[in-house]
């Protein structure tokens, strides 16, 4: 199950708790997996974020958000995923710019070689999006295994200065962020995702 919660205007400390906040009332629980876009205040949404839940983190700066009703250019937004039938590892490494294929392959050195119970392998990730590798979204196809690859990349409201990424508290750029899953059956991943939010968590 996944739910979302987000708070338009300038992105600060308070925003990202009410965010965080209206994403986990969906839930009832602790979520497994956190993932977070902010368009400012990076530091200062993931500390608010923090302040409400333990559970891992990831996500990168945005240009905008959105919902089925609003739209706007400051906000921050957060997905909160929670299951106990898939392993997540999350991770983050740097040096995309040199060397894409071992950038990814290093943010999911978490994650164990095999997985009893969990054959099938997928990877949400996240790039810079000013490393000019958009190509990377194939390696971990190329180095085989993964079912589902999905993502996206950093931006700044087109500044195209600093488009950071995280992990936790690691704030980083020239970076990758993935979120490493193992799941039953090849199904999983997206029926988990996608298939079970029954409703987008306004604040």
């Amino acid at each position: 199950m996944i739910e979302f919660g987000r708070s338009f205007g300038e992105p600060n400390y308070g925003g990202a708790v009410a965010a965080t906040k209206c994403a986990l009332e969906g839930l009832g629980g602790e979520p497994s997996l956190v993932v977070a876009f902010s368009t400012a205040n990076y530091s200062r949404v993931l500390k608010g974020i923090r302040s409400v839940t333990g559970a891992p983190i990831i996500g990168c700066s945005a240009s905008a958000g959105f919902t089925d009703e609003k739209s706007g250019n400051d906000c921050v937004v957060v997905g909160a995923l929670q299951t106990d039938e898939m392993k997540l590892y999350p991770g983050i490494s740097k040096g995309l710019k040199d060397d894409a294929t071992e950038a990814v392959t290093a943010s999911a050195t978490s994650a164990p070689s095999q997985m009893k119970g969990y054959p099938y392998k997928s990877m949400i990730m996240l790039i810079d999006g000013l490393a000019g590798k958009g190509e990377v979204a194939t390696v971990p196809l190329i180095l085989g295994g993964y079912s589902v690859v999905a993502g996206g990349a950093s931006a700044d409201k087109l500044e195209f200065k600093y488009v950071p990424l995280w992990k936790d508290e690691n704030i980083a750029t020239d970076a990758v962020v993935s979120a490493f899953l193992t799941f039953c059956n090849r199904s999983q991943a997206w029926t988990h995702l996608l298939g079970k939010s029954e409703k987008l968590q306004r604040q």
